[in-house]
């Protein structure tokens, strides 16, 4: 069975730094995805994260920090309380309506449909999430 893994970054204009592997998420494609000339500098200081076990990775906190950002871990996790989870609910909607089954179509659809985040819908995936969002 074949596994791909997709990430982005949301951000509260648009999902950013799409990555995607086909293979199983692990500690070293984290931390390759999190370097900094894969990911833009943060102009704030917090950079959310899950409770994932990827996130709590001293190498991708000290990627996170050289990015200017800190960690603050998310409570027990709740796909309400975390932006990406809303986002990637409506990537795999696209997704599956597109029947996008091999890694090729995942990659080629995905780069599509990355474009189709509005800033009033990344801005909203934040609120609903009850982050405070300029």
């Amino acid at each position: 069975m074949e596994i791909q893994i997709f990430i982005a970054e949301p951000r509260c204009h648009s999902l950013t730094a799409p990555f995607i592997v086909d293979a199983p998420m692990n500690r070293l494609i984290f931390e390759a995805w999190m370097k900094p000339n894969s990911l833009r500098p943060c102009r704030r200081a917090i950079s959310s994260s899950s409770t994932m076990w990827l996130h709590k990775s001293e190498r991708a906190a000290q990627l996170i920090k050289q990015r200017g950002a800190w960690l603050l871990f998310l409570p027990a996790y709740s796909p309400d309380l975390n932006p990406i989870e809303m986002a990637f609910s409506k990537l795999k909607t696209l997704l599956k309506k597109r029947a996008a089954r091999s890694f090729d179509a995942i990659t080629k659809a995905s780069g599509e449909f990355v474009g189709l985040f509005s800033i009033d819908e990344c801005l909203n995936f934040f609120r609903a999430a009850g982050y405070e969002a300029e």
